[in-house]
């Protein structure tokens, strides 16, 4: 199997093209940049330095500048004041490739595994131990038993199994300072608790939402092992009880059940949904039928009556066609161009009720085949299943397909 080549480069805003926010947010287009490619960018946290500076050390400034007693002492402005100066940088560069655009490009098999692997590399380890943590210490101490070597300082930093520098947490991003991650894991400890508390209702209750909390928790549980991994639904934001896939589909139903849904009344809801969608469908075909014979309507009459040639017509065509149309005259023909503008705004107005009722009917699917996974008893197997499937796929040559057909490349 070919393998991927790794570069890392660090730059400086003081070296020439060292480093550049703008062009790294792809505010303007290098003449080495492919515009039609720009789509395919993730980014994982878009900020201003300015605004990274307020957020890292605004409240550390304020704390400073309170306790000078003299204002010529306060600093008003901590990035200005650090870029202003002569003895540090304001901020670093580091780039980190996997691949390159011959062997890696985007939309291959290999760039699509070269964007996993940067994500990964970006922040998986972390937001995994930090998941499963009850306090920051407990993340640290999961990292060191990953062979991660910790360093305590002014700064939290971490050394990865296979690296050779220490990195500087909050260099990830504003997610990885020591008090984020303090916030993320507080907040991740209150929501399981919360849901322990919603079971417990739930079962007083012996309300239907009973099943879905216990699936949930078994899908946490196996989670916890590293049976499965989360797969966020933003990849902006890190991964959390909030920004994974599967947990919210379980969440989605658990509210719609709390609302008073049942199996039978989200099947039947899908089934309006999907009829709803097949009507629009049918509605826009054939109003864009009848656009296109209004068009060679109007065509045909700019030749008979306007003077304007036709490259797809002869007048004797034009002829046969306008006697299927005995109140069209030469005094009233120009009604055609109404009825031509008429008929797109309807195939407009049909076109956007159906990406209305399409994405209504996605979610609805979505619902009901959780639903069906829920109650009978398979989803986190399902899960297991497609897992490793998926994890095989990776490295067979033609990838491999799930019990359910399901190709995993």
């Amino acid at each position: 199997m070919e393998q991927f080549s790794i570069s890392f480069r660090l730059g400086k805003p003081s070296a020439p093209h060292g480093a550049n926010l703008a062009h790294n947010n792809r505010e303007f287009s290098a003449a080495n940049i492919d515009p039609a490619r720009s789509d395919h960018n993730i980014f994982f946290t878009a900020m201003s330095i300015a605004d990274a500076y307020e957020h890292l050390f605004g409240e550390a400034l304020e704390a400073f500048n309170a306790k000078q007693d003299r204002p010529a002492r306060r600093i008003e402005d901590y990035y200005a004041h650090i870029a202003g100066g002569k003895r540090e940088e304001p901020f670093y560069e580091v780039i980190v490739q996997f691949g390159d655009s011959k062997n890696a490009p985007c939309g291959s098999t290999r760039g699509e595994m070269a964007r996993e692997m940067l994500i990964e590399y970006m922040r998986e380890d972390i937001d995994h131990f930090a998941l499963f943590s009850n306090s920051l210490e407990e993340l640290l101490e999961r990292m060191r038993k990953a062979n991660y070597e910790i360093k305590r300082g002014k700064y939290l930093a971490a050394r990865p199994p296979y690296g050779e520098n220490y990195i500087r947490l909050k260099s990830l991003g504003a997610f990885y300072s020591a008090t984020a991650l303090k916030n993320r894991i507080r907040s991740n400890v209150r929501w399981e608790q919360q849901t322990y508390e919603v079971l417990a209702e739930a079962k007083q209750k012996k309300s239907l939402n009973v099943t879905v909390i216990q699936v949930l928790h078994q899908y946490i549980e196996v989670m916890r092992i590293g049976k499965i991994k989360v797969q966020p639904k933003d990849l902006s934001k890190p991964v959390s009880w909030v920004n994974d896939r599967e947990l919210d589909a379980l969440l989605l139903l658990n509210r719609r059940i709390h609302e008073g849904a049942t199996l039978t009344s989200i099947q039947k809801d899908f089934a309006e949904k999907d009829q709803a969608a097949r009507t629009l469908r049918d509605q826009l075909m054939a109003s864009q039928k009848d656009l296109q014979t209004f068009l060679e309507l109007q065509e045909k009459l700019e030749l008979l009556y306007g003077g304007k040639p036709s490259v797809r017509f002869t007048r004797e065509q034009a002829e046969e066609t306008l006697k299927s149309y005995p109140s069209i005259k030469p005094y009233n023909w120009l009604g055609v161009y109404q009825l031509v503008a008429n008929e797109k705004q309807s195939v407009q107005e049909l076109q956007e009720k159906l990406e209305t009722a399409e994405s209504e009917l996605k979610e609805e699917a979505e619902l009901a085949a959780t639903a069906d996974r829920v109650f009978g008893k398979t989803f986190v197997q399902d899960i297991l299943n497609r897992n490793t499937f998926q994890n095989s796929g990776r490295f067979l040559p033609n990838g491999s397909f799930t019990p359910d057909g399901q190709f995993c490349g």
